[in-house]
């Protein structure tokens, strides 16, 4: 029987995908909840700060083993890792100051940002973590 790559990376992707939505929405949740509870001491930046600060050790410590399995596991690897969730960090935090400052409120807006910074992350851990 011949291998087939093509269906081989497809179903790679496709798992890969539906660990990081299951990881992802553990994540979520567990940074939503740290962002709702934050803003009842602090704005809506620093209470996206600190969700976020929460959700990049997750990311760090559980993705790499648990959602991209034999992928790039050693320090270097996660250190990106990190880095490219910091990244996305200040791209959701200038969106989310943007559709603040546009009237929009921020239990409202983060569900926008978290669209966004979701769809990228993904791309941007793979690529990581899979290249």
């Amino acid at each position: 029987m011949i291998a087939n790559p093509i269906g081989q990376k497809r179903k790679s992707v496709t798992g890969d995908l539906l660990r990081f939505l299951l990881a992802g929405g553990l994540n979520t949740l567990l940074t939503l909840a740290v962002f709702q509870i934050a803003l009842f001491v602090t704005n809506a930046s620093i209470a996206y700060a600190i969700s976020w600060i929460a959700g990049i050790l997750f990311v760090v410590m559980f993705y790499p083993t648990r959602v991209f399995p034999e992928g790039r596991t050693g320090p270097r690897d996660r250190i990106a890792l990190g880095a490219s969730y910091v990244a996305m960090f200040l791209l959701g935090l200038g969106l989310l100051n943007v559709l603040t400052w546009l009237g929009m409120q921020p239990r409202i807006s983060i569900v926008i940002v978290l669209a966004f910074t979701t769809a990228a992350n993904f791309v941007a851990s793979r690529l990581l973590l899979r290249r």
